[in-house]
């Protein structure tokens, strides 16, 4: 799955409070979303962002901890 050829029940983020995230590929990775359906809720949402924002802010290490 990628932007240009997105997989079947993915989407992409949109985030409410930043324009978007710098992470890196191990972090993109992380943020796939696919099948969600009727479980995504504005707390899922929040819950992604707040994510996206701990990934987009480690150091060289996409904030996840075995990169």
């Amino acid at each position: 799955m990628t932007l240009t050829q997105p997989a079947a029940g993915c989407r992409d983020l949109a985030f409410r409070h930043h324009a978007g995230y710098a992470v890196g590929e191990a972090g993109e990775v992380a943020l796939h979303l696919c099948d969600v359906g009727e479980a995504w809720t504005a707390a899922v949402a929040a819950d992604i962002e707040d994510f996206a924002r701990d990934l987009a802010e480690g150091a060289g290490t996409d904030g996840l901890g075995w990169s």
